[in-house]
């Protein structure tokens, strides 16, 4: 006499789409949800495009001969690019704790971008 068998295996669903798990909560329903989804959007975008924008820094250092591969220099421009995560956020009115040193140590009506563009065009190369 033969044993019943029984079919354990699911049939294939390859062509199933799966619903996505999390919901959208939907638009914001009042301004200060509108303004907090602002808000974030804006930090997403600072946060995504600092790290860019350090790299692109990073490379073009060491094009120019700058040793980039010292613990020291890594200190350093881990500095750097928090500040420029700092000067991002404030173009976006959002709060960085390096902003209270920058103002302390820079008076920013005596910054010129004008004169600062001016003085890079002049100068030479620096070597190292």
């Amino acid at each position: 006499m033969e044993e019943a068998t029984t079919n354990t295996e699911t049939p294939a669903n390859d062509n199933v789409v799966q619903f996505p798990v999390d919901k959208w909560a939907g638009p914001p329903q009042t301004l200060e949800e509108t303004r907090k989804a602002i808000q974030d959007n804006q930090l997403n975008y600072v946060n995504s495009i600092t790290i860019p924008y350090a790299q692109r820094l990073m490379m073009q250092m060491g094009q120019d001969g700058v040793p980039i591969h010292t613990q020291e220099f890594a200190a350093d421009f881990a500095f750097v690019v928090e500040a420029m995560r700092s000067c991002l956020y404030r173009t976006i009115n959002i709060d960085h704790p390096m902003q209270e040193s920058v103002d302390k140590l820079v008076d920013s009506d005596e910054v010129d971008l004008v004169d600062i563009e001016d003085e890079y065009e002049d100068d030479d190369p620096v070597e190292y």
